[in-house]
This record gives structure tokens, C-alpha cells and sequence, in this order.
């Protein structure tokens, strides 16, 4: 087995355990039911749903053909360090804006900081791309989920 293979390996099979780990802890609280979920429900269904991502993770490692190892492109960790940059910058702003101008502007700050990651840039592909998020997040926590966060505030 090739050192690729044992890593994927490993990383499913860490998440496998984190996630029953965090579901087993979520046992020590009540449950409740369905309607009116107890403390530990959240933890449990995060847990099971983070160890079922990881089992794919495992099985791909250990049923996928062995391919040749690529070499690195040149400036490949830079162009690394770039990615972590604006996508941590990107966090960064989006907590900075979501109370001082809503959700709407700041998942949209946040799309289109994320989306400089791209080799190819399509800017009007971005931007449909983060309305659509903006969008998406308001109808899920807003009308889904009832939390009180303006879709826009203006003043900081």
C-alpha cells in the first residue's frame, strides 16, 4: 500500500472515530424526541453524520486504483498558503460584517473573497454564486430555522 492510500485510510478512519466519539457523547444528555429535541440530539446526529462521511473515505482508499504519484507544481505551496489566506480572510470578514450589515452582505463578502481562489475566475459565475448563498443561508436560518439575523443592516 502506497503512503497516498494509508493516509486517505487514515484520515476517513480518524473521522469515523471523532464522529462516533462526539454521537457517543451526545448520549450522556437527554435525547427527547423528534418534536422536542433534547440537549443531546444535536451532538448525536452531527457525530453520526461526520462518522458516515468518513466511511466513504475509508472504502475509496482501500478499493481505488493505485495511481502514480504527481510531482508538485512549481509554487504549489505558495499557491497554498494564498488559498488559506483569503479563505480564513474571507471568515474573518464575513464575522466582521454579518452584525454591522446582515447576512446578505456578509455571506456575499464571504463568496466573493473565497471565489479569488479560483485559477480561472468567472466573475459573473462568483456572483451568481454568492447571491444564491446569500439566498440559501436567509430561507435556512431565517425562515428555516426562526433565528433573528436581518437579511441587511446598515451602520456599524
Amino acid at each position: 500500500m502506497n503512503r497516498a492510500r494509508l493516509v486517505e485510510i487514515g484520515g476517513g478512519a480518524i473521522l469515523v472515530l471523532f464522529g462516533l466519539a462526539f454521537g457517543l457523547g451526545g448520549l450522556s444528555y437527554e435525547l427527547g424526541s423528534f418534536d422536542d429535541m433534547g440537549p443531546g440530539m444535536f451532538p448525536l446526529i452531527v457525530g453520526l453524520a461526520i462518522a458516515a462521511m468518513g466511511v466513504p473515505v475509508v472504502v475509496m482508499g482501500l478499493v481505488a486504483p493505485i495511481e502514480k504519484p504527481r510531482e508538485a507544481e512549481p509554487g504549489a505551496a505558495r499557491n497554498s498558503m494564498r488559498v488559506l489566506l483569503l479563505v480564513s480572510g474571507g471568515i474573518f470578514l464575513f464575522g466582521l460584517l454579518i452584525r454591522s450589515l446582515g447576512m446578505f452582505p456578509a455571506v456575499i463578502a464571504l463568496a466573493l473573497v473565497v471565489g479569488l481562489t479560483e485559477r480561472e475566475r468567472r466573475p459573473l459565475i462568483t456572483v451568481a454564486t454568492a447571491v444564491s448563498l446569500a439566498v440559501i443561508a436567509w430561507l435556512i436560518f431565517t425562515l428555516g430555522l426562526g433565528m433573528n439575523i436581518p437579511a441587511f443592516r446598515w451602520g456599524f
